[in-house]
């Protein structure tokens, strides 16, 4: 299966709309008496958990498909390689989403971090923006450690289709059974027709040939032109 690079774009405007989506909630954290800003310390240690997962997955990945065939101890599951995959191209959106998110709510607030509440709201931001652009750059990493296919995968550019194999075989097994006959017609063609037969006691030796036949019998010889 072939899977395109996830393009920049996506991530700038992942960026771009959590940072839309940051600022409306800081935006409405001040005009409510809910608090809405911030991040429990919680969500940056799973973040940060879960982006040190995806990258040693990868990094598997990667030794398994750059390490020769015959070094190899074990297989790696395709279904594992895809699925390492997707988690890297979901953990660069996902993090790239969450910075912007995060570092909004950070922008918006920062100008009031004098204040106990905004200042835990600040820092809270900001510890998490950072897990979050780690996280985007782990996915980034990941998603270029997985680009390279097994060396027994389909997409390798230097194995051979079974089926071509097959095809090829034949064709080389119609051809070595054509030149064989051939080499038996010629060796036919080339030797002359030859006959011994025993008539009254006496042993006549003919040989045909395509335009002179040749009789002997006891001490006479003579030519016989077929007409």
């Amino acid at each position: 299966m072939k899977a395109r690079r996830t393009p920049w774009w996506y991530y700038v405007l992942a960026v771009t709309l959590g940072a839309g989506g940051g600022v409306c909630l800081a935006s409405l954290d001040d005009r409510s008496r809910i608090s809405l800003i911030g991040a429990p310390w919680i969500v940056p240690i799973v973040l940060a958990i879960l982006g040190v997962v995806v990258l040693v997955m990868c990094i598997q990945v990667h030794q398994y498909a750059t390490t020769d065939p015959a070094k190899r101890r074990s297989r790696l599951d395709p279904a594992k390689a895809m699925m390492t995959l997707v988690l890297a191209k979901s953990l660069g959106i996902a993090g790239a989403a969450l910075l912007g998110w995060y570092g909004g709510q950070a922008l918006m607030t920062m100008g009031r971090s004098e204040a106990p509440y905004y200042g835990d709201a600040v820092t809270q931001c900001v510890v998490t923006a950072a897990v979050c652009l780690a996280d985007m750059s782990i996915g980034i990493i990941g998603e270029w450690l997985c680009q390279i296919p097994p060396a027994d995968g389909p997409e390798n550019p230097h194995r051979i289709d079974p089926r071509k194999k097959s095809i090829t075989r034949t064709a080389a097994g119609v051809e070595s059974r054509m030149s064989s006959r051939d080499t038996r017609s010629s060796g036919a063609a080339a030797q002359p027709d030859a006959a011994t037969t025993t008539n009254g006691g006496v042993t006549t030796n003919a040989t045909v040939t395509r335009d002179t036949a040749v009789t002997r019998d006891g001490a006479a010889t003579r030519d016989v032109t077929p007409r």
